[in-house]
């Protein structure tokens, strides 16, 4: 696989702003629409190859940052972690290794997406995370403050967290992808072990974006 040239963010990803300066803030909502906090995705350099990201959290009065780097090949785009800010870790931080999560630049409706399994490590504590049944669902339209996207891919995942012996936290995320904008929606719902059932935990929406 080649890797391609950010001349043109069109040559390197569909779906992530790759322009010097880009920056894209989220809000954060309960499942009864109050707001918890922000999130803000901002690009603070770029080479030749790839791209980091900066994501400054705020919400639920704390804040932390994590930085991520952004491959570019010829068929789509890798991320992985550079560091991971991280509730609860005494440094604020973690490492974190194991897969890419790789997003093609062509999506088509009923595709599956590759696995993702990474180790978190912070401090002594000790984390698994698995993204399996990565699914392009549908396209549509959706309405954000920012404006009205049309076509938007919608994707699901699943996420386990092995959060310690015996321990695992089961997870199912909806994300709703504009081509030129990245995400625009996401919707996070938590498993529910009396029931069985994935009950609405929290709506993160694009409510700013400059690039």
């Amino acid at each position: 696989m080649c890797i391609a040239s950010l001349a043109a963010q069109d040559k390197c990803s569909k779906f992530y702003p790759i322009t010097e300066s880009a920056s894209y803030v989220h809000t954060l909502y309960d499942n009864d629409n109050n707001e918890l906090g922000k999130v803000t995705y901002s690009v603070n350099a770029i080479r030749v190859n790839s791209a980091d990201y900066t994501v400054k959290i705020e919400a639920m009065g704390f804040s932390r940052e994590s930085k991520y780097r952004i491959n570019c090949y010829d068929t789509g785009v890798s991320m992985y972690p550079i560091s991971t800010g991280l509730a609860g870790a005494r440094s604020g931080s973690a490492t974190t290794t194991g897969d890419n999560i790789y997003l093609p630049n062509e999506l088509e409706v009923g595709e599956t997406l590759d696995d993702v399994e990474m180790n978190i490590r912070a401090g002594s504590a000790n984390m698994t995370r698995i993204m399996k049944d990565r699914k392009v669902l549908r396209q549509e339209t959706i309405t954000t403050p920012v404006d009205t996207f049309e076509d938007c891919y919608v994707l699901e995942y699943f996420v386990e967290m092995g959060i310690g012996p015996g321990m695992t936290m089961k997870t199912k995320t909806l994300q709703w992808l504009k081509e030129g904008v990245g995400v625009v929606r996401t919707e996070e719902y938590n498993f529910n072990e009396s029931t069985g059932d994935y009950m609405l935990e929290n709506i993160s929406e694009l409510t700013s974006r400059t690039n």
